[in-house]
């Protein structure tokens, strides 16, 4: 059973939501990027969460692991905002930082760690059209027998997500090689968090990445027992994602059958 509540009464369920962290360690937060409402929440999220435990980690999609000294340059005091933004924008993953920065003054300002979780995006593209053995060529932090593939429900979900969002896919389109690329992605983050737990077990994690990243119980939210489970941990992610208040239930919901997560919060989308 799910929890629906509106973006802007997270406080009446923060504690109810902070509870369960403190049992599981992890918190998926799924979003619509770059959604004012979302960011206002996931802000507050971070304070709630860091209020009851110091030893929080934040993790962003938005940052690959290749960029890790880039962050910690910016949290340690090395650079400025500015100064980061303007090395970010030479790469290929391409999200605004006026808009996440905004998680970043918070991390430095409270001390909290942020990790990047995912490969670089010229390397996943590379994957579409070459296939794993790109991440041994590109010495990758994962390996290619490290990533989980999905199932045939995940890549039904997958493909309506991929349908509904971006129809121009037409000529050269191979929704098995975007979703290869979509499961490597997955692990990639999955691996990242992991690390996280395991390298201090008194850390709680607040991961931040795109929805169709950790919906329904697919993508990161099943790859992180898997991976914990090789190491004899028990944790099953809480997930939260985000509905537009006008379409609060959307037809890949419908399709899937069951809740996306375990928490949903409702926003007014800013086209």
């Amino acid at each position: 059973m799910s929890i629906t509540f509106r973006a802007e009464k997270l406080n009446e369920h923060i504690d109810t939501i902070v509870s369960q962290i403190s049992q599981q360690r992890v918190l998926l937060a799924g979003e619509d990027h770059i959604q004012p409402a979302i960011l206002d929440m996931q802000l507050e999220l971070i304070k709630g969460l860091y209020k009851n435990n110091p030893n929080l980690v934040i993790g962003l999609e938005m940052f690959n692991t290749e960029q890790q000294a880039l962050l910690d340059d910016y949290l340690d005091g090395h650079i400025s905002l500015s100064i980061l933004e303007e090395k970010y924008s030479t790469s290929a993953e391409g999200f605004p930082i006026p808009h996440y920065g905004k998680i970043l003054m918070l991390a430095k300002k409270l001390d909290i760690p942020i990790k990047g979780l995912i490969i670089p995006r010229t390397i996943a593209a590379k994957v579409v059209r070459s296939g794993l053995s790109v991440l041994e060529e590109e010495d990758c932090f994962l390996k290619p027998k490290e990533v989980i593939q999905g199932n045939n429900d995940y890549k039904t979900i997958f493909s309506a997500l991929i349908n509904s969002s971006a129809p121009m896919m037409k000529t050269g389109f191979n929704i098995d090689r975007f979703f290869l690329a979509q499961v490597v992605k997955d692990s990639a983050m999955a691996k990242s968090i992991v690390e996280v737990l395991t390298d201090n077990t008194e850390s709680w994690v607040i991961a931040i990445m795109g929805k169709g990243h950790m919906e329904y119980g697919f993508g990161v939210t099943e790859r992180i027992p898997i991976y914990l489970k090789k190491k004899r941990i028990n944790i099953d992610p809480v997930t939260l994602t985000v509905r537009d208040l006008s379409e609060p239930v959307t037809k890949i919901d419908k399709l899937a059958g069951r809740p996306p997560a375990k928490y949903i919060a409702l926003y007014t989308r800013l086209e």
